[in-house]
């Protein structure tokens, strides 16, 4: 039992928890989701292994009867009551189990009578059960900068000629670019255009279907993402993925997991070096939460904070890693403005640090006032790559985000009901991220224009479209 617990306390049983929270993200920690698992399901045998070994040496021999299904409900019960990842909670409930069977045995054995001439007799509508061997206990089995060689690179990373098809789907289509060691770099564009698909590309997650990815000179296209993290790439995400059950700083901690060494054996024989590993694990998450100025929330349960909190734990993991090239997927949404402000003074703090940006956004505004270049996709298509000025004067940019921010366009409206026409030629335009108010004395038409456009009054004339799309009346 000190060994398991040992091994749940140790690196190795926190990144087996990451992994169980949220794989993905694991993995773009750097820990070997495949390999973890794979020595877990050896340990879990072994375990089992020498439990039955010493249930055959306690019972005197092993058959059948030591996996009926009442026994399997009975294991079950110990891992499901007890509480899955809770070794003190398997060994309570095994406990009361094989307590409460012994009594129930003693009890059973009280209500049986002696027959003068016949041994025993069993109390009416009893069947005869088959006594223990002598001394059989019943027993649950264990639960389971520089190129290589040194040449000075110009470019940290690589994207050149990089497609993505996903069946019938083209994601990402002929896209190159680069990125210089200490820039910001950011990748915006309309929805649909490919932007996650490429971080998911860079990071390791999806293989390209052609050109390749170079990192500091290698080429990491298609390398698994444990892989990418432990050459210096590290990730957010556009959903926040941090792990259930953990605390803030455990979260954290899991960050600092490729650029640690402790395995399975050191973990559960707890040597020497690896309690001076843990404690400088647990400095460095606490020097990347410090930097967030969210030291104080090391404690508190991870997936109860609130979402800018949330936010702060994920983007301190990711910089735990001590990446050379740190991705950030869309890491304003859901902040407010105060919020999105902080984040653009703590992206370029980060690379005064020495780490290079690579960021997706939807928000402009933020992009411009924190990037030194910008690439921008458009149906699956880089059609700019350039500086903030630039980008904001290109026409084919400006085509774009102009025919995007249409949201609704109402023109030349007519209805009514009846001969009673109520909407005369009524036109207006609703851009994206736009509040737009109706006002109006009662029965100016307010609530016909609204039933209109949803469809619940028949237009008589005139155009509606939505996001460029006639809306048929």
């Amino acid at each position: 039992m000190l060994v398991l617990l040992n091994l749940i306390r140790s690196r190795v049983g926190r990144a087996l928890r990451a992994i169980h929270g949220a794989e993905d993200a694991a993995r773009a920690m750097g820990v070997d989701a495949a390999r973890y698992k794979l020595r877990t399901f050896i340990l879990s045998a072994l375990l089992a292994a020498t439990g039955g070994v010493f249930l055959a040496h306690y019972n005197g021999g092993i058959g059948p009867s030591e996996a009926t299904v009442l026994k399997s409900i009975r294991y079950l019960a110990v891992v499901a009551v007890g509480g899955m990842g809770s070794l003190w909670g398997a060994l309570t409930m095994s406990a009361v189990l094989s307590v409460a069977a012994r009594l129930l045995r003693h009890v059973r054995r009280r209500r049986v009578r002696p027959h003068p001439h016949r041994g025993h007799a069993l109390l009416p509508g009893r069947a005869p059960a088959p006594r223990p061997a002598a001394g059989a206990a019943e027993r649950a089995p264990a639960a389971a900068s520089a190129a290589p060689g040194g040449a000075a690179v110009s470019a940290l990373l690589e994207v050149s000629g990089v497609a993505k098809r996903f069946g019938g789907v083209q994601a990402v289509k002929d896209v190159s670019f680069q990125v210089a060691p200490g820039a910001i770099k950011a990748v915006i564009g309309p929805n649909g255009a490919g932007k996650t698909t490429l971080f998911n590309l860079v990071s390791g997650f999806l293989a390209p279907d052609a050109g390749e990815i170079r990192f500091k000179g290698e080429r990491v296209g298609g390398r698994r993402p444990h892989e990418i993290a432990a050459r210096g790439i590290s990730r957010t995400f556009q959903h926040i993925r941090l792990f259930a059950g953990m605390t803030a700083i455990e979260n954290v901690m899991v960050g600092v997991h490729v650029r640690s060494r402790a395995g399975f054996l050191a973990g559960m024989l707890h040597l020497p070096w690896t309690w001076r590993e843990e404690r400088d694990i647990r400095r460095r998450a606490l020097d990347a939460m410090r930097l967030l100025d969210i030291e104080a929330l090391a404690g508190a349960d991870a997936t109860s904070l609130s979402y800018g909190q949330q936010r702060s734990v994920e983007l301190a993991r990711a910089l735990a890693a001590e990446p050379e090239l740190l991705l950030l997927d869309e890491p304003a949404a859901g902040l407010n403005m105060r919020e999105t402000a902080e984040l653009a003074a703590l992206v370029c703090r980060i690379r005064d640090r020495g780490v290079t940006v690579l960021i997706v956004e939807h928000d402009v505004s933020l992009v411009m006032s924190v990037s030194d270049e910008i690439v921008v996709l458009s149906y699956r298509e880089k059609i700019a790559d350039a500086d903030p000025e630039t980008v904001q004067r290109d026409p084919d940019v400006v085509r774009v985000y102009r025919a995007r921010t249409r949201m609704l366009r109402v023109r030349n409206l007519d209805a009514g009901y009846g001969p009673l026409a109520v909407l005369r030629r009524v036109s207006l335009h609703v851009s994206a991220g736009e509040i737009v108010t109706l006002i109006g004395a009662n029965g100016a038409g307010k609530t016909t224009l609204l039933k209109t456009i949803t469809g619940l009054v028949r237009a008589r004339g005139g155009e509606i479209a939505f996001r460029g799309e006639d809306v048929p009346p």
